[in-house]
């Protein structure tokens, strides 16, 4: 990784926009962010929504610990595991919480030689109800929502 170049969260705005509802509808939220990476996305969503926990999940346990720093601002809202987001309701049943209300995965980007990027980015939240957690396999909801 160079480390000159400065992480941009891809489709952040976006991302935001579509967990939202489901953030709004629950008293108590819980977010995954199964490929916490750098945490920028999760950073937005914990400044955003005040009432809001996140459980983050990444394999690179360099790029954890570098995330839970950079998040420690909101360290009592933000619940971190080493594993990989296969994992998730081991994750999320050993973190205390019987749901979620939403989930990121940040599959990465594809860099051409000219440069440009082109990322995968999923969500999994409530957009509308049909997507309770365990219900359906991951779903592109930036196109079915």
């Amino acid at each position: 990784m160079n480390n000159n170049v400065a992480h941009v969260s891809v489709m952040l705005d976006r991302c935001i926009n579509l967990l939202t509802p489901a953030i709004q509808a629950s008293e108590h939220p819980v977010i995954v962010d199964a490929t916490l990476g750098a945490g920028g996305h999760t950073e937005a969503l914990l400044a955003k929504f005040p009432h809001l926990t996140v459980i983050g999940i990444d394999r690179d346990a360099d790029a954890l610990a570098s995330a839970t720093s950079r998040l420690a601002p909101f360290a009592h809202r933000l619940r971190t595991s080493h594993a990989t987001f296969d994992q998730i309701a081991d994750v999320v049943a050993s973190h205390g919480f019987t749901k979620i209300d939403g989930a990121l995965f940040d599959l990465g980007s594809l860099i051409n030689a000219a440069g440009s990027k082109r990322a995968r980015l999923f969500l999994l939240s409530r957009c509308p109800a049909r997507y309770a957690y365990g219900s359906k396999p991951i779903t592109n909801c930036s196109r079915d929502c």
